[in-house]
């Protein structure tokens, strides 16, 4: 049976967004082996984006992988090591049963910080990560209403310009 022996918890700006406070958090276990054979560590990466799904994937480094399809390389991007931490009787199906749960729910902004510390708490050590977790969820639902703000400014100025053309079609007319 798969075991977790250590948590790493990292964050990291997201693709095609600027704003500092949108930061996706990616989790990494290091995978506890009874296999004397195996030469190698072993780790599983963890995160979820908005309008996607969980990812995950087995990794031989303790470091976040690039995110998929992203081109850019700046600083911003770059995952920044939140905290690291040693994790006991961890096993796989704890793991597996965050997983499933996580399956069927809506992915929206909050979920760059929701899924990670529901990972973080299926390790036991969620308390480790209280205030950081409720900091970084802080940001991203203010982030996620600067957003929605700037969608309705946008919606409005286009029923504005809308308006406005539509009464000069009809002045136009008669």
């Amino acid at each position: 049976i798969w075991g977790f022996d250590m948590l790493y918890v990292y964050s990291a700006g997201l693709p095609d967004v600027q704003d500092p406070k949108a930061q996706q958090h990616i989790v990494i276990l290091k995978i506890e082996t009874q296999d004397e054979d195996d030469d190698h560590e072993a780790f599983l990466e963890f995160r979820c984006l908005p309008a996607q799904s969980v990812r995950y994937q087995r990794t031989y480094v303790c470091t976040p992988s690039k995110p998929h399809g992203s081109q850019a390389s700046t600083a911003a991007l770059e995952p920044k090591l939140v905290r690291s931490t040693r994790c006991h009787a961890v096993y796989g199906y704890r793991i597996a049963d965050t997983l499933e749960d996580w399956k069927n729910k809506e992915k929206d902004p909050t979920c760059l910080v929701a899924f990670a510390h529901d990972i973080v708490k299926a390790c036991m050590v969620g308390d480790l990560f209280e205030d950081y977790f409720r900091n970084a969820l802080a940001d991203i639902k203010a982030w996620q209403e600067e957003e929605e703000d700037k969608l309705r400014k946008r919606q409005a100025a286009t029923a504005s310009m809308i308006a406005t053309g539509a009464s000069l079609l009809l002045c136009t007319v008669q």
